[in-house]
């Protein structure tokens, strides 16, 4: 089930949460644990099977803990196991897959279960902060399940670790004003979807499809321009309507995006963008291998490890790859060669150096394999007989260019800076103002519904 569509909006959602209201707080748990087996089962009825009998296995192995509290070999033992229980489905169910299609020729249609990248980024997590001791051991298995596979982030984030989630699972606040936020951030994360990011489809799809030697050099720029806020505000509209229904059922789910494209340098933007994966594999991989206070090397070393990680996770390609070779190749510059020197100059300057290295990467990651991305960008840089113009240029210019510059000034640092001091200088009139514009996306996002097809969340495909 996709939160943009009406069977979600007007059943799914009014009568979950109105039972789930209504119930009192021992059996809510219960509750959400129904609501997600039944969110889940309407976009893959097969695979809710696989999702719980992961989730048995890994409680199981958390149980085992208790047992061998003392011995700590029986422990490593078992978290070894457990790891290598959700590595190895991870590997049969995404990486195998796609390894055996691009070396042999296969008939059936194979689909990824959806969500299991996030989720087992969450198994994973689990079992390291009970080995750690920093959470207790969920004894509980309903419970557990809510952390695992609560229909909000289960099919893409944002990633949250046990630790920092398992206080929630008994003790959260559900109140008028968690409601009414969790209402305005849906809300938010609707609009980018249907209005900004949907709108582009259309024009992302044309010229992904064109063949590379129709195309202008404009247009070109214009095709990853339209890709690279496609992705962007429909990730992080995913992201909000995600964070709005949990904190309507009184959880916390932590940011994913903080206005990337206002970032001054590379590294700045990683920071920004989908934070709580680059955070995931930060706490899991880069600090237990003391990533910073080993000397240079080290940490050279250790980014190609987490970048590996990164790689294997988000699906093995040469164009994967080459994408994550340059961004290592770029965030070691910017910390041993010229990041003092983007600290100096001003900001402008910064934020277009960041938003042309991201280019690239967006070009490798948007095509199926290298050739076609280095074709791509042979057309952006005019390495070829292409024209600066041509008459799709200008149609395309004509049909899109109101929804590019809106998308530009949305993802600004301008936007963030005039909401910041609205809300420092003009409270009341922040109040006031948020929640009407909020309701005119509503309403617009609802029409706009009304008249096309539903298009599924690209971060579904990672």
């Amino acid at each position: 089930m996709i939160f943009s569509t009406f069977s979600f909006l007007f059943c799914f959602l009014p009568v979950f949460f109105l039972i789930y209201y209504l119930l009192p707080a021992k059996v809510k748990n219960y509750w959400i644990t129904l609501g997600s087996i039944l969110f889940y089962s309407f976009g893959e009825p097969i695979y809710i099977i696989l999702l719980v009998n992961i989730a048995i296995a890994n409680y199981i192995i958390g149980r085992l803990y208790t047992k061998f509290q003392k011995d700590n070999r029986a422990r490593v033992a078992w978290l070894v196991v457990g790891l290598a229980i959700n590595l190895g489905i991870f590997i049969s169910c995404k990486i195998m897959p796609d390894y055996i299609s691009s070396y042999v020729k296969v008939t059936t249609v194979y689909h990824i279960p959806l969500g299991i990248s996030f989720y087992i980024l969450s198994c994973i997590s689990y079992l390291v902060d009970i080995y750690w001791g920093k959470a207790t051991i969920q004894k509980n298995f309903i419970s557990y399940f809510v952390y695992l596979a609560m229909f909000p982030k289960v099919l893409a984030g944002p990633v949250i670790s046990y630790q920092n989630f398992s206080g929630q699972l008994e003790n959260r606040t559900i109140s008028f004003f968690n409601i009414s936020e969790g209402i305005l951030l849906f809300g938010k994360g609707l609009g980018k979807k249907v209005l900004l990011a949907d709108n582009l489809y259309p024009l992302c799809s044309q010229i992904l499809a064109a063949d590379d030697s129709s195309l202008s050099i404009l247009t070109a720029w214009l095709g990853i321009l339209a890709i690279i806020f496609r992705f962007y505000f429909d990730f992080s509209g995913y992201t909000d309507m995600a964070r709005g229904l949990a904190k309507m059922l009184g959880f916390y789910l932590p940011r994913n995006f903080r206005a990337p494209f206002s970032s001054r340098s590379v590294t700045e933007f990683w920071h920004r963008w989908n934070i709580s994966i680059i955070r995931w594999f930060k706490r899991y991989i880069f600090y237990p291998l003391n990533g910073i206070h080993k000397g240079k090397l080290w940490l050279v070393f250790n980014l190609l490890i987490v970048i590996a990680a990164y790689c294997f996770w988000r699906g093995f390609g040469w164009n994967v790859i080459i994408a994550a070779v340059f961004y290592v190749t770029i965030l070691l510059g910017e910390r041993f060669v010229w990041g003092n020197f983007l600290k100096k100059i001003p900001r402008f300057l910064g934020q277009f150096y960041t938003f042309f290295m991201t280019v690239f990467v967006f070009v490798m990651l948007s095509h199926p394999n290298v050739s076609s991305a280095l074709s791509y960008l042979g057309v952006m840089f005019g390495w070829g007989r292409y024209p600066w113009i041509n008459n799709e240029t200008i149609y395309f210019f004509a049909s899109y260019l109101v929804i590019l510059l809106i998308c530009i000034f949305i993802s600004s640092h301008f936007l963030k800076h005039y909401k910041e001091s609205l809300y420092l200088y003009y409270p009341k009139i922040y109040h006031l103002l948020k929640p009407m514009v909020i309701f005119i996306i509503w309403i617009f996002s609802i029409a706009f519904l009304m008249n096309s097809n539903t298009i599924p969340f690209l971060c579904f495909t990672l």
